[in-house]
This record gives C-alpha cells, structure tokens and sequence, in this order.
C-alpha cells in the first residue's frame, strides 16, 4: 500500500544520505543517487528539502556549492 512506498522512501533518503560524505556536492548527490536507484530529481528535492529544514549547510568553494552536514 501507499504506506510501504512512503517507508520505502524513508529508507532511501537515509541510505543515500549515509552515503554521502561529511561535504559534498551536487554531483556526488546525482552519482550517489544512480547508484542506489534513487530518480535524480528525487534526489534534489530532498536535498533542497533538508536545506530548508536547516539540516545542511551550503558553502561556495570554487564558485561550485558545497554541501555539509551539521553534526546532530
């Protein structure tokens, strides 16, 4: 039913949040996503998702931004 596809997508969000390391970009975000089968807009939306709830900071190194954690 619809709850298993929304705790489905509960555990892909962690697996590919796990999977990324303490900074990383937008590419790794895509890569890591292809890997683990996650559709890459998907991907994004969560990401942006997790920016406005303050879960990531956002840096520009090298005129690319760059993603990081904040520690729990």
């Amino acid at each position: 039913g619809l709850g298993d596809v929304y705790k489905r997508q509960i555990a892909d969000r962690e697996m590919l949040y796990a999977a990324l390391p303490q900074e990383f970009t937008k590419q790794m975000v895509m890569e890591q996503a292809e890997k683990l089968n996650i559709p890459v807009n998907t991907a994004r939306s969560w990401i942006q998702r997790l920016r406005e709830k303050g879960a990531l900071d956002m840096v520009m190194v090298k005129g690319k931004g760059v993603y990081s954690k904040k520690q729990r």
